[in-house]
């Protein structure tokens, strides 16, 4: 009987140990997908920061493209009219 005790008492202690070692393995991955989740998120805020820059100068070069499309636009009608006084039968394709 003694013996059993003496015996129940080391698996007790074997596994508390044996817990207490994949407990401790577990923490510290957990730990490491804490810090990449961190880590990540914080990547994901500066990209986003970033496309919103991005976003904002593409508006900006489509505005001042827009205004050059007009701007020739408005130069090849003059020039068509002046063709077409020259040129009566002037089409423009």
């Amino acid at each position: 009987m003694k013996n059993d005790l003496r015996m129940e008492k080391r698996v007790v202690g074997i596994a508390g140990v044996v817990i207490m070692l994949l407990l401790g393995i577990v923490g510290y991955f957990v730990q490491r997908l804490v810090t990449s989740t961190d880590r990540l998120n914080e990547n994901v805020q500066q990209l986003r920061i970033i496309v919103e820059s991005n976003q904002k100068q593409n508006e900006g070069i489509v505005n001042v493209f827009s205004i050059r499309i007009d701007r020739l636009e408005k130069d090849v009608n003059c020039i068509q009219q002046e063709l077409a006084k020259f040129r009566p039968n002037f089409r423009s394709e």
